[in-house]
Formats: structure tokens, C-alpha cells, sequence
């Protein structure tokens, strides 16, 4: 199967340390979107509404901290990344220990 050559905004897009879109991006669409909703106090979800979301945040988080371009971001970003992660071992530990 042979595969098309990029385009040179396909390339820019893939080789830049930093990302292009930002604040237009879906990362970030994706965590102002969940900011909001988790900071309305009418909000209401059910467990598998949570679960998903924890999942997308994740997932968005490690892109902001990745390939942010504002410094103050991706700092903040990074750091929540980190506590996510660690939440996410220790509940892995949790699991693992309890069978």
C-alpha cells in the first residue's frame, strides 16, 4: 500500500515542538468544555459520565502539557497530568492488591 506525501502544512503541523492550533484546538475546546460543566454546581452526572470524561481530560491534559504553547499552561497542564497519573496508579495498585 503506498502512502501519499504530506502536504507542507501536514508537515509543519507534525514537526513542530509546539502546538499550531492552540487555543483553537481540540485539547483545549475539550478542557475549557469539561471546566465549565464540572464547575456548574446544578451539573449532574451519572458514575459512567465521570468515568469517560476522566478518560478525554486525561488524555487532553497529557496533550496541553506536551505540546502547549503558553508557558503558564502547560506548566499548570503538566502538573495536573502528574496528579492524574499517580491517581490513576494508585487506583491501578488498589485493584491489582484487592484481586
Amino acid at each position: 500500500m503506498s502512502r501519499r506525501q504530506l502536504t507542507k502544512i501536514e508537515e509543519m503541523f507534525l514537526n513542530s515542538p509546539t502546538c499550531l492550533l492552540w487555543p483553537r484546538c481540540g485539547c483545549h475546546e475539550t478542557i475549557t468544555h469539561w471546566q465549565r460543566l464540572l464547575d456548574d454546581p446544578n451539573q449532574r452526572f451519572t458514575l459512567e459520565e465521570l468515568e469517560a470524561a476522566e478518560v478525554v481530560i486525561y488524555i487532553n491534559i497529557a496533550c496541553a502539557a506536551a505540546h502547549c504553547p503558553d508557558p503558564e499552561t502547560k506548566a499548570y497542564a503538566a502538573q495536573q497530568y502528574a496528579n492524574l497519573t499517580r491517581r490513576r496508579q494508585r487506583i491501578g495498585l488498589a485493584n491489582v492488591k484487592a484481586g
